[in-house]
């Protein structure tokens, strides 16, 4: 009898890896991410893109599973900085 007590709390307490309200909170850091590659992409001016490309980079440890929108990201940003900075 312990035993199976001892199992069924051992299952019971794993927390689950993703939950609903986890995936949502995703999708909607990954669009935001996102509109802030469309934005560094189309805007000319020198410290709105300094601006985003700064703040943004604080999303990036939320943003590493998505590796497309990272890699585009890396690329509209370094080609950004070289003429911003």
């Amino acid at each position: 009898m312990p035993s199976e007590l001892l199992r069924t709390n051992i299952h019971s307490s794993k927390p689950p890896t993703q939950t609903v309200k986890s995936q949502t909170i995703q999708r909607m850091i990954l669009a935001y991410f996102r509109n802030v590659i469309h934005l560094l992409s189309q805007s000319l001016d020198k410290e709105l893109l300094r601006l985003a490309i700064t703040e943004s980079a604080k999303v990036i440890p939320y943003v590493v599973s998505d590796r497309k929108a990272v890699k585009l990201y890396l690329k509209v940003g370094g080609l950004l900085c070289s003429h911003c900075f």
